[in-house]
């Protein structure tokens, strides 16, 4: 069974990644750059003090932060630092077969060594999760468009070449789950 589903990410990271032009290679980059995120952040923060007073969206935003800390250090120290898989671009195998983003200093973008669970997925997951949970009846489709970010993130990771399938759907259960139990169990109703 893990080999059969090891065969089904390497083909799925293979068409996806084969898939590339010049404009998804910027594009895709763009996506999955951190920086690219900090407007939509600060969009986000300001919602959260449209809807609620001071002291509550700073709650929120304690959380999101606990939440994101959380899925990076279980993603990176109770997965990628256990299962030590190697990231496609990191595959001996596969690695000729892809194609990877030239960034501007010269070198190929091919991640660290071990992509099993994708932090990028992990984090965007529980900053999704924590403001869906805290907004989701006060503003309309936000459920909608928390899934098209995450989705956009996630295909970008395969896209460049340097997480499975796998790795995202995990890392994304991750986040989930952390941000999830994290707003169930914080010990009063924050909003």
């Amino acid at each position: 069974m893990i080999e059969s589903i090891q065969f089904l990410d390497e083909q799925c990271v293979l068409w996806i990644n084969g898939l590339n032009n010049h404009f998804l290679d910027e594009f895709m980059w763009w996506v999955s750059a951190r920086i690219t995120w900090v407007p939509v952040y600060l969009i986000l923060i300001a919602i959260l003090f449209r809807f609620f007073n001071v002291k509550q969206a700073f709650m929120v935003i304690g959380l999101i932060a606990l939440a994101v800390i959380a899925s990076d250090l279980i993603s990176v120290y109770g997965f990628k630092q256990v299962f030590m898989r190697l990231r496609p671009s990191h595959n001996s195998n596969l690695e000729p077969k892809l194609h990877f983003y030239l960034q501007k200093n010269g070198e190929l973008y091919k991640g660290g060594d071990f992509g099993f669970v994708s932090s990028h997925a992990a984090n965007f997951a529980a900053i999704g999760t924590v403001f869906w949970l805290k907004l989701k009846d006060k503003i309309r489709f936000l459920g909608a468009y928390i899934i098209v970010l995450n989705l956009l993130v996630w295909y970008s990771r395969m896209y460049l070449g340097v997480h499975y399938l796998t790795d995202v759907i995990v890392g994304a259960m991750v986040g989930f789950s952390v941000a999830f139990l994290l707003c169930f169990f914080s010990k009063k109703k924050i909003v």
